[in-house]
């Protein structure tokens, strides 16, 4: 394990922090898949907005996780990327379990391909 898991694991055990880690994943998840799916669709962040019917600066600052965006703007910007929001409840240690899981299975990926550079 690396230095950086063992402290992120240390941090997660402290229920403040891991509260607020939980409260504020859905906007940084959200985040990265607008992005993914806006680069995967050769769309700038004008087009989007423009199809989404809010401003490149919105959309910006959604993906740089500046702003949290309603429900009704993420809906929005998923229609204008051809997408669906999945909106879902899950309890905690279902949760906890998965991302603990997802953490191991990045430790056993090459560098290489947890830094994104795989071939």
């Amino acid at each position: 394990m690396s230095d950086f898991d063992q402290i992120v694991e240390e941090q997660l055990a402290n229920p403040a922090v891991a509260r607020e880690y939980y409260r504020i994943l859905p906007y940084y998840r959200l985040a990265d898949q607008i992005l993914l799916l806006r680069k995967q669709r050769k769309m700038t962040q004008q087009e989007l907005a423009e199809k989404a019917g809010t401003t490149q600066a919105v959309v910006s600052r959604i993906e740089s996780t500046a702003v949290r965006p309603s429900l009704e703007t993420a809906i929005r910007l998923a229609e204008a990327l051809g997408a669906v929001v999945d909106l879902r409840l899950m309890p905690l240690e279902e949760q906890q379990a998965a991302e603990a899981k997802t953490r191991a299975g990045v430790r056993s990926l090459p560098v290489a391909q947890r830094l994104g550079k795989h071939r």
